[in-house]
């Protein structure tokens, strides 16, 4: 990943915590963890990865999902975009597996949907 598409994916995981912890009232949604974010190289779509300690991480998802219109126009405020990414947010699912002769394993999956 080249660095501007570093920078710019970092800067708008901080900028969807900040609208998830202060502009959106739905206290589960404020209980999300962005894990990843991928930026398509030209900056058009992004996939945001999303985990949560709290709730059904599916309906979350959806939530989210219905929300993106307005976490858009927020970026959008925020960032001072001429083009805000598509966004698309997606389950990431961390599985802690522990095996008979007593070594760890995390095994780390994305949900990845192939329509972006």
């Amino acid at each position: 990943m080249s660095h501007r598409m570093e920078r710019f994916s970092s800067t708008l995981k901080q900028c969807i915590a900040d609208i998830l912890s202060s502009e959106i009232q739905n206290p589960l949604l404020k209980s999300v963890v962005i894990s990843d974010i991928i930026v398509e190289h030209d900056l058009r779509s992004a996939r945001v990865f999303v985990s949560s300690p709290m709730g059904n991480l599916s309906d979350i998802v959806q939530q989210l999902n219905g929300a993106k219109g307005f976490i858009k126009k927020s970026i959008g405020k925020q960032m001072y975009l001429k083009y805000v990414p598509d966004i698309k947010f997606l389950e990431y699912v961390t599985l802690h597996i522990d095996t008979p002769n007593k070594d760890n394993f995390t095994i780390e999956s994305f949900s990845i949907d192939e329509d972006l």
